[in-house]
């Protein structure tokens, strides 16, 4: 039976119960099926990987609800949004657009040394922010210091220019540095310090991307887990990176998709995973 859980950076912690229930709680499992789903997982080796455990829970809840899977599998649904960044810069674009602003991915803008190419760019009629997205496609790979450091420094050589020029058009008033992952603790500090605003799975405890994931039904389409890694590039490489736009752009679908009935199951995943609101404090 499982006493210990092996996380991605090697620390061993003791298995709590409590976490694993709570956690498929807030997917959305009804309460008569999470006994079975831990008692499925007590039943591992003494030692168990966070993987293996995820592994195993992912397993069995498949065989109740696709929609809820899906959920649970948000957390490892982003590192598949990869291998290269661009994906997650649209699917951050995403949660900007829900959140009122315009976007702009891969945009080139003028610094008064260089030329930049801002990840992804937001703007109200009050806001103008600069967001530069750093991806990892692996557990336990932290955002660090070197890369705050670099993304304060762009954001200066912009700024730079465009007090400079009039015509500059991009006078961004804040930067974002957003991941999939987590922040060191140097980095928070020195962004803090900086003024740089974060924006990962965990950080800040309230409004992180899992909180806005939620809030906005934003599921990436690598959160389905009925169909193949392959598939799931071809929809990214046709432009639907979010589960609603399968159920929205459904012509889309049919470009990828060609058989009707598998067709219309991707879209039934797709609704069970967007539809469900779960509880937050």
């Amino acid at each position: 039976m499982i006493k210990y859980v092996i996380k991605a950076d090697g620390s061993k912690e003791r298995f709590d119960k409590n976490k694993l229930v709570a956690s498929l709680r807030h997917a959305g499992l009804e309460t008569q099926h999470i006994g079975s789903i831990v008692s499925q997982v007590q039943n591992l080796p003494d030692e168990a990987s966070t993987q293996e455990v995820f592994n195993e829970a992912i397993r069995t809840l498949k065989k109740y609800k696709h929609g809820v899977a899906g959920r649970y599998n948000l957390k490892k649904a982003l590192y598949a949004l990869g291998p290269a960044g661009y994906p997650f810069e649209m699917f951050i674009a995403e949660i900007y657009k829900k959140r009122g602003f315009a976007t702009k991915v891969g945009k080139e803008v003028a610094g008064y040394c260089v030329s930049h190419e801002v990840d992804v760019v937001a703007r109200t009629d009050e806001e103008h922010v600069l967001i530069e997205c750093k991806f990892h496609n692996a557990a336990g790979i932290k955002t660090n210091v070197k890369v705050a450091l670099y993304v304060k420094a762009r954001f200066d050589d912009i700024k730079k220019q465009a007090q400079h020029d009039s015509d500059h058009g991009e006078h961004f008033h804040s930067i974002t540095l957003a991941t999939n992952t987590k922040f060191t603790l140097n980095a928070i500090q020195y962004g803090e310090c900086a003024g740089i605003t974060f924006l990962g799975w965990s950080y800040p405890v309230k409004e992180n991307i899992a909180y806005f994931v939620e809030k906005y039904h934003v599921y990436p389409i690598t959160c389905l887990t009925s169909i193949s890694k392959k598939l799931k590039n071809d929809l990214i490489r046709h432009g639907l990176i979010l589960c609603h736009d399968l159920i929205e752009k459904t012509n889309k679908l049919k470009q990828v998709v060609h058989n009707e009935k598998k067709l219309k199951a991707i879209v039934q995943e797709a609704r069970e995973i967007c539809e469900f609101a779960p509880k937050r404090k």
